[in-house]
């Protein structure tokens, strides 16, 4: 997925501002937990590894699994921990993390094919 702004729930990530907003609102996030989210967003409907975000987020860089678990909180916490239905596409890591997202302004559902 390649996109400026991906919608997530009530939630949009604009990557170009450099920011998630919520019904209007800018929502706080630290800068690596908004790379993390950015980084979940262009890798959805796929496993991503502990591993790979580690590696992904913090390159070159040792880290322990603790400042994953912290972004992780905070992404959930921003996003007001958003679970879609079974039947959407979502992303997950070991720690259960899932969110429905799709580029902004793109249309969805059987209206989009016709």
């Amino acid at each position: 997925m390649s996109a400026e702004r991906y919608l997530i729930g009530k939630s949009t990530l604009d990557v170009s501002l450099g920011c998630l907003r919520r019904n209007g609102a800018d929502v706080s996030l630290r800068p690596k937990s908004f790379a993390l989210l950015h980084y979940l967003v262009t890798h959805a409907g796929r496993l991503v590894t502990k591993d790979e975000l580690l590696s992904k987020i913090w390159p070159d860089v040792i880290v322990t699994e603790d400042s994953l678990t912290r972004c992780i909180s905070e992404v959930r916490a921003a996003l007001e921990d958003y679970r879609p239905d079974h039947d959407q596409d979502g992303v997950e890591t070991g720690i259960c993390l899932c969110w429905t997202c799709h580029p902004a302004g793109r249309a969805r559902g059987p209206a989009a094919a016709g």
